[in-house]
């Protein structure tokens, strides 16, 4: 794995940098970052780590990106719906909280956050999945999803990459100082410089698990 080069990419052109932090700060338009970090995926995939163009396709990827995240944590809100729900009709039966109403509550909430991890984990894999041949139906191919996640290679770049996000995160505490604008710029970097790193790491390991 290509550390060094995830980790400085997001530099390697400061107008495509600026443009990224700048688009990472506002509500909607940082769909297009969303967009963009499948690109860098992409062309790490091909080989080429040179950092793409912005194009106006960035934002249909982008949508893209979040309709199969949320189609994703979907199971998630069914979990706890349904325990919520049971949890209430109880509550209304018997006019009054018991124990096992509070632990069917406990296991939904539990369940709930297991459920949370465990799709946290693999939607890298499932995003990579999509881009490899830009097919809505590829993201939903369980099978090679978890041939692709559940390894030894792909844990160790997920961990790595969580380590990273934590240090990013710290070190751009620092412009969080600067009056009015601080929050912004540190939500702006931290922004496209995650997306840009994690998505070269992803689209890497991706092509070298078999």
């Amino acid at each position: 794995m290509e550390y060094k080069k995830a980790i400085l990419r997001p530099f390697q052109d400061w107008n495509k940098f600026l443009l990224g932090v700048l688009l990472s700060i506002f509500p909607i338009l940082n769909i297009f970052v969303k967009g963009y970090g499948l690109e860098c995926a992409k062309s790490t995939m091909n080989k080429k780590n040179k950092l793409p163009e912005w194009t106006l396709d960035n934002f249909v990827k982008g949508l893209m990106n979040m309709v199969i995240s949320i189609i994703y944590m979907l199971p998630i809100a069914v979990v706890l719906l349904i325990f919520g729900g049971m949890t209430g009709m109880q509550a209304i039966i018997f006019q009054d909280f018991t124990d096992f109403m509070v632990g069917n509550m406990l296991v939904g909430i539990i369940l709930g956050v297991l459920l949370a991890l465990v799709i946290l984990y693999i939607l890298p894999m499932v995003m990579m999945s999509y881009v490899e041949k830009w097919k809505f139906k590829d993201a939903f191919d369980i099978k090679k999803i978890i041939r692709k996640s559940f390894n030894l290679k792909y844990l160790e770049v997920f961990l790595i990459f969580v380590g990273y996000i934590i240090l990013i995160s710290f070190v751009t505490l620092i412009f969080v100082m600067i009056p009015y604008v601080g929050n912004f710029i540190s939500m702006g970097l931290v922004g496209f410089i995650l997306t840009v790193t994690g998505n070269t790491l992803f689209g890497e390991v991706y092509k070298k698990v078999k």
